[in-house]
């Protein structure tokens, strides 16, 4: 699962932060989909646990994002 350190992790420049906050938020738009068509109730509470994993990270990102890139921009 992606959680706001493994995806932190992987900034390297101040235009991945956005990529990921892009790509985090892609994945939700996706799991919400997939979990409209879910067969079963278990299927969606499952889907919906990594939604609101991903809806965190997502804020995460986006409240930390002048940190990150002085962070990032530090270390360039």
């Amino acid at each position: 699962m992606w959680t706001y350190q493994v995806i932190r992790n992987q900034i390297k420049k101040v235009d991945d932060i956005q990529f990921q906050i892009n790509r985090v938020d892609r994945q939700i738009r996706a799991l919400k989909s997939k979990q409209m068509i879910a067969p079963s109730l278990t299927e969606k509470l499952t889907i919906n646990a990594k939604i609101t994993c991903l809806i965190s990270t997502s804020r995460k990102l986006k409240i930390n994002y002048i940190a990150i890139k002085s962070e990032v921009d530090s270390n360039v």
